[in-house]
C-alpha cells in the first residue's frame, strides 16, 4: 500500500497486469482490506489468502499453490506470476516475456538483471573461520575475463504451467528456466524504504 506519486505500490502490478491483455483471468490473492478495496476498483477478482499464508515467512510457493487449488485451474493453464513490489516492470515486460515462453515452452521463465561479475569472486566463512570461494576455491582468483555472464532474479515476472509446479513438489521450477533478461534500470525489487525512496525518486525523475 506504500504509495509512489500519490498511487499504491500494488496498482502499479494490477494495471500493467490489464494493459498487458494477455491474462483470461487476473487474480489478486491477499487478506488486506486495503488491498481488496484496489482490486474492486479494477474489476479483478480477488482470492482470500488464508492467514498461515500472509505473515512475512510465507513463500511464493505456498501462495501460488493455494490459488491453484482455490481456483482449481487446469493442468495445462499458464501461471504469470507477478509480485508487487516491481512498479517498474510494465506490460511490454509481461507481454514479451510470454512471447518467448510460448515460443521456447521451458518448464519455467524466470526476470533477471545482470550480476556485478564480483560475486563470482565471494568468499564464505566456514565454521573454522576461514575463507572459502564461494564458486569453488580457485574463483576468487579468476581473472574478469574468465567469469562467465553472471544474472539475479529481480522478483518481477515468473512464468510456469501449472502441470510443472504441481512437477516439482508444488514449486516454481527450479530445472530448464529460461531467463528474461531486464535492464537493471527497470528491475528495482522494493524491500526497504531505502528501496521505496529510490523509485519515488525515478518515477519523478521521469514526470
Amino acid at each position: 500500500m506504500a504509495r509512489i506519486n500519490g498511487k499504491p505500490l500494488i496498482a502499479f502490478t494490477i494495471d500493467a497486469a490489464i494493459e498487458a491483455a494477455v491474462f483470461s483471468q487476473i487474480v489478486v490473492s491477499t487478506n488486506d482490506h486495503d488491498v481488496t478495496k484496489i482490486a474492486n476498483q479494477r474489476g479483478i477478482t480477488l482470492l482470500e489468502r488464508p492467514d498461515n499464508i500472509s505473515d512475512d515467512l510465507a513463500t511464493a510457493d505456498s501462495v501460488i499453490a493455494h490459488a491453484i487449488e482455490a481456483i482449481t485451474l487446469p493442468e495445462d493453464s499458464i501461471i504469470i506470476y507477478l509480485q508487487p513490489t516491481s512498479p517498474l516492470r510494465n506490460a511490454a515486460h509481461i507481454k514479451n516475456a510470454l512471447d518467448i515462453f510460448l515460443k521456447k515452452c521451458p518448464r519455467a521463465m524466470v526476470s533477471v538483471k545482470v550480476a556485478s561479475s564480483s560475486i563470482f569472486k565471494a568468499y564464505k566463512l566456514e565454521k573454522n573461520g576461514s575463507l572459502t570461494g564461494l564458486f569453488g576455491p580457485g574463483a576468487p582468483y579468476c581473472a574478469r575475463q574468465q567469469i562467465p555472464p553472471l544474472f539475479l532474479p529481480n522478483g518481477a515476472i515468473y512464468i510456469f504451467k501449472v502441470v510443472d509446479f504441481l512437477q516439482s513438489n508444488r514449486q516454481i521450477p527450479r530445472s530448464e528456466v529460461l531467463p528474461f533478461v531486464m535492464d537493471n534500470t527497470v528491475s528495482l525489487d522494493i524491500d526497504t524504504a531505502e528501496d521505496l525512496t529510490l523509485a519515488r525518486e525515478m518515477f519523478s525523475s521521469h514526470e
